[in-house]
């Protein structure tokens, strides 16, 4: 067994990696979400949100964000966790994401509502959510956002909608695979 990592400056775990072998499920998702969650808060991560999880022969993927204001994710403050449902243990996290971008933010209040930007959808899509969200884009900036998950006759989406105009900013397609399931 080796185990790899590695701390930063401040004396934060950013990564490591056990490396072990999961044969079995002794523990389900939930179980999982909460071992890692909890394994997270004890390396001081504290104000985070677990917000997608995969699974892939015994492992489960969780990736967690940073919550501001008690109930705004933040997407570019990243980490993420690998538990094996064997042993009910966390075999890798990396938290270089949320280290390389955590910082004091300022965020705008909505200038539009939930039901105003839920208006702006694809009328084919029934919202099963919404949140409010800051996205990076591609510019390397970040927008607050509302985040819907729908569904239509063409699968699942994420889409988001600008939260200060109204403006479609992203759509993610939820696609399954063999090893779980991906955003594209």
């Amino acid at each position: 067994v080796g185990v790899d990592g590695q701390i930063s400056d401040s004396g934060k775990l950013v990564t490591f990696n056990w490396y072990m072998n999961c044969k079995d499920k002794n523990f389900d998702r939930d179980e999982c979400i909460e071992i890692a969650t909890n394994f997270l808060q004890k390396c001081g991560y504290k104000s985070i949100k677990p917000v997608w999880t995969t699974e892939n022969d015994n492992t489960i993927y969780v990736n967690f964000v940073s919550i501001e204001n008690d109930d705004i994710i933040v997407y570019a403050d990243m980490i993420k966790v690998e538990v094996c449902m064997e042993r009910g243990k966390v075999a890798a996290m990396d938290a270089t994401k949320y280290l390389e971008n955590h910082k004091d933010r300022k965020i705008d209040v909505p200038k539009i509502t939930v039901t105003q930007a839920e208006a702006k959808l694809n009328k084919d899509l029934t919202v099963e959510t919404s949140r409010l969200a800051v996205i990076p884009l591609s510019t390397g900036k970040e927008k607050l956002a509302y985040e819907f998950f729908a569904r239509s006759s063409d699968g699942d989406f994420y889409v988001y909608i600008d939260a200060l105009n109204g403006r479609e900013l992203q759509i993610f397609k939820v696609v399954g695979t063999d090893q779980g399931t991906l955003l594209l």
